[in-house]
């Protein structure tokens, strides 16, 4: 079985499941093209965006205790962008498994560019992350129709909460990478 490949309204909409769902793990959504990516992340006005290379140490190492202490104080939900490139630079693959196994507090939302084949091994090891828990950008993004997809915020008591604060997303992270190595 293969990731299911879904236009932009259609992985919002699964995504919306997923939100309703009462579940702490991650999705992971695969977005080969970086205008697919850009479109999906504007149907979720309010979600957090955190950018992988801000937790790094030199060039090439990731802090992932820092990266997990960083998912864990989101408490309404987060697109997580860098985390394909990350990985496609340096092959250090192992972090998926734990990323995918783990609970957060808030919905983490992990959008991978370049990893497509990475995430499809381990989609197919695990079917009910196959069947929950991932999709992939497909198609041509026309600008036609963009979902929003209102996000659930509740405090402690059950009462509205303020709209997350926004980090700095990345896109530009490892464009200038010569892909053709691999």
């Amino acid at each position: 079985m293969s990731v299911e490949r879904l236009s932009v309204a259609s992985a919002a909409e699964k995504i919306s499941g997923y939100l309703s769902r009462d579940t702490l793990r991650p999705y992971f959504v695969i977005a080969d093209d970086a205008t697919m990516a850009e479109a999906f992340k504007k149907c979720f006005n309010g979600f957090e965006q955190i950018d992988v290379s801000n937790f790094f140490v030199g060039d090439d190492l990731l802090d992932a205790d820092r990266l997990v202490d960083r998912l864990n104080a989101v408490e309404n939900g987060a697109f997580v962008f860098g985390l394909g490139e990350y990985i496609y630079r340096t092959g250090r693959e192992n972090i998926l498994r734990a990323l995918q196994d783990r609970n957060f507090n808030g919905k983490i939302i992990f959008v991978c560019r370049g990893i497509a084949n990475v995430l499809e091994r381990l989609a197919d090891d695990d079917r009910k992350f196959l069947a929950n828990n991932i999709c992939r950008l497909e198609g041509k993004f026309e600008g036609n129709f963009m979902p929003v997809v209102e996000i659930p915020r509740h405090d402690a008591n059950g009462g509205a909460k303020p709209p997350p604060r926004k980090t700095d997303a990345a896109f530009e992270f490892f464009d200038d990478v010569d892909r053709s190595e691999r």
